[in-house]
This record gives structure tokens, C-alpha cells and sequence, in this order.
């Protein structure tokens, strides 16, 4: 690190090592140095700032094209590579013989792609030569700022392409992939409306808090949640087939998106009292809330998710306790692109490797409870797994839970984990399957069991539409009949477009300087691009919904990019739940 020494080889160190948390303050992140002593906060920022000028020189860029004979025509953003922002220039000039070059008016404008399209105002004659000339600033990254990628951010780079993605590399700061300070923050906690975080959970143990003493997670003290911790940043640079997503604790330029500090329900919500709450209790019903699967299936809905509630009415549940609902932009971000770059993997659904903390992680979550096909008649439609899964005798009677059977996910703590579970099946000739119950950092089956329902985006025709501005879609659903216009109404931005047929995710959609979570191209074949499945429905006036993770019926790969935008935006299905957030 020029002007600091070197970056201390951390491979030895683990994420405790160098950051700790005092739960009345913010983390005071911190980098070691090979001579023993540390690169602090403020010098890290002072570091950033100092390089601020000299990047936004860097960023300027020009660019010149000749326009031949045509009248209109499109400069694609591939060519210019600049920001939306631009240009601080724009002209269209005529080579006069003898007089040299002269400006002319003409229109233009960007589009959703960041092209911009073109069109003279004035004539000109076939002998004159004329050239449009941009100046602006580029989305590229400089060198400049690539030294400070390297210093203060880590992420990965592969190439998608319509037939497929490459295999992701480890960029950035390598040190950094094996500490992950932005994930390891995440830390279970107790919070409610009225008090905020009424108090953190043991790390290895949510039944204790962090002091030791016996935590309660029934409800009674508030939601079990986890704390992302602190905000941080993210950048999606894009040249050409190239993709690099980059994460950090600081904003290392303008164009870094911040993402904020948030508490997110451990478990897929349960509807108590007309609110969405997030808890591990047996005395509550979820799914569809019929008591007849008590003798019928031998498989309670008693401490499930619930299921079979439209968006607008989680909207109210979740604003009842004081929440958001859970949204596209936070999940894609923290379910999507925190996993993959952690794991340095598209494939989620791979097979779990216990994490080494101070190593890079590899492996995935397992396959989560999926591919019951002859479950339809029950689990097709209901959540499989109550939260916490374990507690009392409510596990239905077809899983045999690993030994001890009293068993349960809040014993794991804060730590990523698939557990297996044999399934036995009585409606397939006895047969049995093995399943796993995932958790990503205290994230509770985020695969498989019942798809979670995402607010904050809409899919009207091939295109895609969200925001993570709370404000702009806290009344986007249909209320009393009337039809609500998300994009116009609700000032939701182009995201860009998903594909229009059915099969597994091949290429990201990458149309608004970001690299999203939903494909715009498939395949047939699953490991030809994100690994998992992705369902369309039509092209038609409904707008419509994106559910996410799998169900207990779906094929192979759903995944943390597993996606299906079929379905209106008021659709209430036995197989989707949905979480709650808080913007802190």
C-alpha cells in the first residue's frame, strides 16, 4: 500500500481478530500492516479522499464518431462507455470547405441501455463531412480508482455472455476474501418496534444472548433478526462480456452504491395479530392455516412461515410491526451477490463445505428441500419446515431429524450451515430422500421449502422495474380495486430485461451499469450459466411479481437466483412466504 507499507498477511487472522463490535457503536473497521501496526479508519478515509480528485480527472473521457450521411442513428453505450450523467458536451459539427467546422442543433437523448439516440435538426448536404462529439465522464474504472479496489474492496470478475457465464474469479484484495468484513458483520439479534434491538444473540448459540444468559425467541422480548451491521458499498464495473461486482466498507467513488445498515427476519414471517413477525414458536399457524393437515398428513402447520397472503396485506403486517417488506434491490445485494462473492460461486446449490474461517469459503448451501414431486398434495402448498425446525414434535412426520432430535437452527448461531434430513416419503412406495435446511448467516432456508415473495420490483412486458427507496413503492400493489401504476406512479427505475422463456438462468441482465439477479437469456442446460431455474410468464399488460429460493417442488437448482416472475403482483400462493426488513 504506497504511501503505508504493506498489507500484513492475514492469512493466519480471522474476522474477530481485527474487528470487534460494541453494541452501543458502529464497527471501527481496521487493516493490518506488516510492521505490526494498523491502518485505522480515518486514514483509510483520509487515503480515499486524497484520490478523489485525481479519479474525476481520470473519469473525463471524449469521444467522436462520424455520422457519414445519416440523419439519425444510436451511439451504443459499448462505444461511448460513459455515465448517464452525460455529457457535460454534446455537439454535432459540419466540415464547411474553407470555413472549417460548424455546430449545428440536434436532438438526443438516453435510453434505458444508457445508448443515446440521435437526430439532426438541420440538413446538410452530401459533400459536408460531419462528426458528433461527447464529452463525459466514464463508467469504467480508472487507475486511480483500480488502486483503491485493490487496497480497500473485494469482489469477483467472470464473463457473461448469452450462451453462458464463466466460472467466477476471486479480484480486489485478496486478504480481504479470506476475512470477508463486510459478511462477518452479520450477527443475530432481538429487536422490536418499540424498543429497536432489544439485545444480540450468542454467535455460536441464539438460545443464549451475547452475555450468556438464556435468550427468548418465542416472540415475547421481539423478532428475531439479523443485523447486517454496518453499511457498505457496492460496484458493478462492465466492459464488454466482462462483469466485476465489488464490495467494500467504504465509498471509494461517486459511482460505489451504498447499501445500508438493515435488520432482516431470520425466518421466512409468521402473521400474529395482523403482524409480521419473525420468532421460533409452536403455538402459532402458518401455511394456508388448515387445521385438517394435523391428522391428514401428520405434517402441522403449527411454528411455519405463512403462506397464501398477497403483498398488499404483508405490506400492512409488516408496517403493523414496524417493518418493510423484504425487497429485490436489499436481495440482491445480501442473498445474491454477498453469497457469491463469499463463495466465489453461481452454483448455491452445491454441496455445503463447512466454512475454515480465515480461508476463502468454497462449496454451496445444498439443494434445500426441493424435488419432493408426490409431495404436491401437501407440500407443494405449504411450508415444509417450521422456523427453527426442531421444536417440539411439529417436524413433519416424514423427516427424521439428524441426532440429537431436539436438534434446531438456533443453535447454530450466526454461522452458515445445511443440515440433512432424511424425507420419508409415504405417497412414493416409502421411498426415502435426502434433503437439507440451509442457512446463510443466520438467514434461515433462504433454498427450497417455500419461495419468498420480493417487494420493490415489478416485471410489465420484458422489462423489469424496482428501487431501493422504500418511499417510492410503499403503496405498490392494488388496493380497493384500484390499479396502481408502479413504474409512472411509483417512480420505479429500469433494472433491465429478463428473459422471456422458461429453463435455467444463462446470462445476468446487466442494462443499468448493474449486474442483476435474473437472467435475460436461458439454457437447457443447468451448468451452462447461474445454475438455477427461472420461470416466465408472459409478455402481456399484468404486472408482474418476482418470488425467489425454490419450493419443496421445484427442480433441481432453484437456488439463491432461482427466480419466477409469473404470477400478478396480487397473487396469494400456498407456496410463497416473505420476509420483513428494517432500513436502519
Amino acid at each position: 500500500m504506497d504511501g503505508f507499507g504493506s498489507v500484513k498477511n492475514i492469512e493466519s487472522l480471522t474476522s474477530n481478530a481485527y474487528e470487534t463490535r460494541d453494541t452501543s457503536e458502529a464497527y471501527s473497521p481496521k487493516i493490518p500492516l506488516d510492521d505490526g501496526s494498523w491502518l485505522d479508519a480515518n486514514t483509510i478515509l483520509q487515503d480515499i479522499a486524497d484520490m478523489q480528485e485525481t479519479i474525476e480527472q481520470e473519469r473525463l473521457a471524449k469521444y467522436e464518431v462520424s455520422i457519414g450521411t445519416n440523419t439519425f442513428g444510436t451511439i451504443p453505450f459499448v462505444a461511448h462507455k460513459m455515465t448517464p450523467d452525460f455529457p457535460t458536451y454534446f455537439s454535432c459539427s459540419f466540415l464547411v470547405d474553407g470555413e472549417g467546422r460548424h455546430e449545428v442543433s440536434i436532438n438526443h437523448y438516453t435510453d434505458d441501455y444508457n445508448d443515446v439516440h440521435w437526430s439532426l435538426i438541420s440538413p446538410y448536404t452530401l459533400g459536408q463531412q460531419a462528426k458528433i462529439t461527447l464529452v463525459g465522464k466514464t463508467a469504467d474504472a480508472t487507475e486511480s480508482e483500480q488502486i483503491l479496489i485493490n487496497r480497500y474492496a473485494y469482489g469477483i470478475q467472470f464473463t457473461n455472455t448469452a450462451v453462458g457465464m464463466t466460472t467466477p474469479t476471486r479480484v480486489g484484495n485478496l486478504s480481504l476474501h479470506k476475512t470477508l468484513p463486510v459478511q462477518s458483520k452479520m450477527s443475530g439479534c432481538i429487536w422490536n418496534q418499540n424498543d429497536g434491538i432489544r439485545y444480540y444473540l450468542d454467535a455460536d448459540d441464539w438460545s443464549k444472548k451475547e452475555d450468556g444468559t438464556a435468550s427468548v425467541l418465542d416472540g415475547s422480548d421481539g423478532d428475531i433478526m439479523v443485523d447486517t451491521g454496518a453499511k457498505s458499498y457496492i460496484r458493478y464495473i462492465i466492459d464488454g462480456t466482462t462483469c466485476s461486482v465489488y464490495i467494500s466498507e467504504y465509498q471509494l467513488t461517486s459511482q460505489w452504491i451504498e447499501i445500508p445498515r438493515m435488520l432482516i427476519d431470520a425466518f421466512k414471517g409468521m402473521l400474529i395479530d395482523n403482524k409480521w413477525r419473525s420468532i421460533v414458536s409452536p403455538m402459532y399457524r402458518g401455511g394456508k392455516g388448515r387445521t385438517d393437515y394435523d391428522t391428514l398428513w401428520g405434517a402441522s402447520t403449527l411454528g411455519k412461515p405463512k403462506t397464501t397472503i398477497n403483498r398488499a396485506n404483508v405490506l400492512t403486517a409488516c408496517a403493523n410491526a414496524g417493518k418493510t417488506m423484504w425487497f429485490y434491490e436489499a436481495n440482491k445485494v445480501v442473498l445474491y451477490w454477498w453469497y457469491v462473492i463469499e463463495f466465489c460461486s453461481f452454483n448455491s446449490q452445491a454441496s455445503f463445505v463447512e466454512p475454515v474461517e480465515g480461508d476463502y469459503h468454497t462449496g454451496g448451501l445444498g439443494r434445500g428441500i426441493s424435488d419432493i414431486w408426490s409431495w404436491d398434495t401437501f407440500n407443494k402448498y405449504n411450508p415444509t419446515i417450521p422456523n427453527g425446525f426442531g421444536i417440539g414434535s411439529i417436524l413433519s412426520s416424514r423427516a427424521t431429524l439428524p441426532v440429537p432430535s431436539a436438534f434446531d437452527h438456533t443453535h447454530k448461531g450466526n454461522k452458515t450451515f445445511a443440515i440433512s434430513i432424511t424425507v420419508d416419503d409415504i405417497q412414493n412406495n416409502g421411498s426415502t430422500t435426502q434433503q437439507t435446511i440451509p442457512s446463510y448467516r443466520g438467514i434461515f432456508e433462504p433454498i427450497g421449502g417455500i419461495f419468498t415473495n420480493l417487494h420493490g420490483v415489478v416485471g410489465r412486458g420484458n422489462s423489469v422495474y424496482s428501487s431501493w427507496d422504500p418511499t417510492k413503492f410503499a403503496n405498490m400493489d392494488r388496493h380497493s380495486g384500484v390499479e396502481y401504476d408502479w413504474v409512472n406512479d411509483g417512480g420505479l427505475d429500469f433494472a433491465g430485461h429478463r428473459a422471456t422463456s422458461n429453463g435455467y438462468g444463462g446470462s445476468l441482465a446487466v442494462d443499468r451499469l448493474q449486474v442483476e439477479a435474473f437472467p435475460n437469456t436461458v439454457q437447457s442446460n443447468i451448468y451452462a450459466g447461474t445454475y438455477d431455474s427461472y420461470t416466465y410468464a408472459g409478455i402481456g399488460n399484468t404486472d408482474y411479481r418476482f418470488i425467489v429460493g425454490g419450493d419443496a417442488t421445484s427442480t433441481t437448482a432453484s437456488g439463491l437466483g432461482g427466480c419466477s416472475s409469473g404470477g400478478g403482483v396480487s397473487s396469494a400462493s400456498e407456496y410463497v412466504g416473505a420476509r420483513g426488513c428494517v432500513l436502519l
